[in-house]
């Protein structure tokens, strides 16, 4: 149905515009962040940051450089990240066997200040999550 005269074609006109408008005015709505935008410089890492950026580094690297793609389709490479976590499970286990023996010495618990053995009891907890993890990635791995 194309318009007839001149009225039809403004109307014709108006309407289009009104739409364009609408949808313009929809996708500024939906790009734009709120609030502001942060300019200053960002604050230095704590040392628990940088500690998790090194080893998420040290992860990303070995996986994706050392090990290359993982499919099922590359059994090789399947071995090799399971090597991997297995490996990084052992290391856990280490850490964690230290760090329980260091909560179950009673000099240590006597001796040390109570925000010392709370960042130890903090670790402990921090790595029985990681084992977790860990142990459930190497059960679907070793599913395949």
């Amino acid at each position: 149905m194309r318009p007839q005269g001149t009225r039809q074609w403004i109307l014709a006109l108006i309407r289009i515009t009104i739409i364009f408008l609408v949808l313009m005015s929809s996708l500024f709505a939906f790009t734009t962040m709120p609030g502001s935008s942060f300019s200053d410089s960002l604050p230095p890492l704590t040392a628990e940051e940088r500690q998790t950026t090194d080893l998420l580094q040290k992860h990303v690297y070995t996986l994706a450089q050392g090990i290359g793609s993982r499919t099922i389709w590359n059994p090789p490479s399947m071995d090799r990240t399971v090597s991997y976590l297995e490996k990084e499970l052992t290391n856990l286990k280490n850490q964690l066997e230290k760090i329980s023996k260091k909560l179950a010495n009673a000099d240590f618990l006597k001796n040390a200040p109570k925000d010392v053995i709370e960042k130890e009891k903090g670790k402990k907890k921090d790595i029985e999550e990681r084992v977790e993890k860990l142990n459930a990635n190497l059960e679907q791995l070793l599913g395949w």
